[in-house]
């Protein structure tokens, strides 16, 4: 694999591997984090910083500039050679902000190779580290090739820079598992950032259906409970609708709200979604929508259900806080790490345990004696973008300060 090496100069670059999404735009939550910290980033570069998203080509090919996606992210951009060969210099930075291992020919002993040589020449590489959960809870996702690639993936991570990860949680699984594997070296910096989330920013998908108002008139007829994320099996929609299903047995009536694409191993569950006798009346999915459209869901709901049995951070939590929810909250570490004391939890795998607890909640919702979900910190896409930058150079945080308000 070659690289071009530049002479050192005053402007270092912020080179950020989004080769994922050169290919394509998924509307995954991952995606969404790569577009939000891209798009602060370039319309806000760190000083003395040039920002260049870039995509691995191929691993025999290097990286290359994505300066379709750069005009796309900043507007007025002029930038040409869309596709010209990276020139890296001593002091650049190289991270990789979306899912390099889905791609199986960049996954590779050449890439480790490359990628070597290029810290052999002082530049500083990082990976962004979501979760573990392909090898933390390998029941949940498709046997064979895709664990086996998540596996080479994170041995090219250990062999980089350091890895910045979505939570401490995660920094705490991946410390752990690289420990146990024999692949934490003693110079590996492990840190972490959380993401951000003010769903309006840059960039927001548009785009609302000309049922949306009919459908949100729907959510406000009644209570709502509301799960974000794609249909797959660790996401525990399977529960929540089993929790449902107990809860109007037993005279409850309010809405279920699933926001998200369909995934994988989840096909019997989605036809059941699609034939359900409460399809459209107390039960909804809104597949595949955009960021514009989530917004007003948000903003039609009742509270927010993180459901998951296994989440490197959970966006939809700080994205539904934001705008003013109050949440439930599957009892998991990074769970308790961003919302601490102001969420609701439950810890139940029973589908009658889950309905009587949301029955629970209900009252305790009627009478306002909920935690207060305002209290729950976050953070902005722009504070977010800064903690990741000082989580790459290793910055105290009084200087992470300084560049957050310079």
């Amino acid at each position: 694999m070659s690289h071009l090496l530049a002479p050192q100069e005053t402007t270092r670059k912020l080179l950020v591997d989004v080769s994922d999404l050169a290919c394509a735009d998924r509307g995954t939550g991952i995606q969404r984090v790569a577009k939000s910290i891209l798009g602060e980033w370039l319309q806000n570069p760190p000083p003395g910083f040039q920002v260049e998203p870039v995509f691995l080509a191929s691993a025999g090919d290097g990286y290359r500039y994505a300066r379709g996606l750069r005009r796309r992210y900043a507007p007025g951009d002029t930038a040409v050679n869309d596709e010209a060969p990276v020139v890296f210099g001593p002091g650049d930075i190289l991270l990789s902000l979306d899912l390099l291992f889905l791609n199986p020919e960049l996954i590779c002993d050449q890439a480790g190779r490359y990628l070597r040589s290029l810290q052999a020449q002082g530049v500083n590489v990082r990976f962004v580290v979501y979760d573990l959960l392909p090898v933390l809870m390998p029941e949940y996702f498709p046997v064979g090739e895709h664990n086996e690639r998540f596996v080479e993936w994170l041995k090219l991570v250990s062999e980089t820079t350091g890895a910045v990860c979505i939570s401490g949680a995660v920094a705490q699984d991946l410390r752990s598992w690289l420990g146990q594997a024999g692949w934490l070296r003693p110079d590996f910096v492990i840190s972490h950032f959380h993401i951000g989330a003010d769903i309006e920013g840059i960039p927001c998908s548009r785009g609302v259906p000309d049922n949306a108002a009919d459908t949100l008139a729907h959510l406000q007829a009644r209570p709502a409970f509301l799960v974000v994320g794609t249909i797959e099996p660790r996401k525990g929609q399977r529960q929540m609708l089993d929790a449902f299903e107990w809860l109007w047995a037993q005279g409850g009536d309010a809405n279920l709200v699933f926001v998200g694409q369909q995934g994988w191993m989840m096909d019997d569950f989605v036809e059941r979604l699609r034939q359900h006798p409460e399809k459209g009346r107390r039960l909804f999915w809104l597949e595949g929508i955009s960021d514009e459209y989530l917004l007003q869901v948000y903003r039609s709901v009742t509270c927010l259900v993180a459901s998951s049995e296994g989440e490197g951070f959970g966006l939809p939590t700080v994205e539904a806080v934001r705008a003013g929810l109050p949440v439930i909250a599957r009892d998991l570490p990074v769970n308790w790490e961003v919302c601490g004391e102001f969420a609701c939890y439950f810890s139940s795998d029973a589908p009658g345990d889950l309905g009587r607890f949301l029955r629970q909640w209900l009252q305790d919702w009627q009478t306002r004696a909920l935690p207060d979900s305002s209290k729950i910190r976050f953070l902005t896409w722009r504070e977010s973008a800064v903690e990741l930058f000082r989580a790459c150079n290793e910055l105290p945080y009084d200087a992470f300060e300084r560049v957050l308000t310079g």
